[in-house]
């Protein structure tokens, strides 16, 4: 997994990269065979914190923005969102799958059954 930070009209802080850092390890679970890429990027506009955040993962892109008064708020709220996103996608993804075990097990058995009644037929 590779994480890269930006920090715009902001300076670096070691604790929101830290605090991101464990926030992107939760993404793991989404188990993927090929590396994340995710790029958080901190703003600081007037009075709101903006953070966005953008992963890649298997050829699919998720992303998310949030802006709050808080970076750490803003953090928790990006990365629920996208968990939400990989986590549709995972479920549709499976769902998908199941469905297609199912018909293909029905064809199986309808054309077992089919060979069967040739058998019958021709003996």
């Amino acid at each position: 997994m590779k994480v890269n930070y930006t920090f715009r009209h902001r300076q670096w802080s070691n604790y929101l990269v830290e605090y991101a850092g464990k926030k992107a390890l939760r993404l793991q679970r989404f188990e993927s065979h090929n590396p994340f890429n995710i790029s958080v990027t901190f703003m600081d506009e007037k009075n709101d914190r903006t953070v966005s955040l953008l992963v890649e993962c298997d050829g699919e892109v998720f992303t998310a923005k949030s802006q709050t008064d808080d970076y750490f708020d803003a953090l928790d709220s990006t990365f629920e969102k996208v968990e939400k996103q990989m986590e549709k996608k995972k479920t549709k993804t499976k769902s998908g799958k199941m469905r297609r075990l199912k018909n293909e097990k029905a064809n199986l058995q309808a054309s077992m059954a089919l060979d069967l009644d040739m058998r019958r037929k021709s003996a």
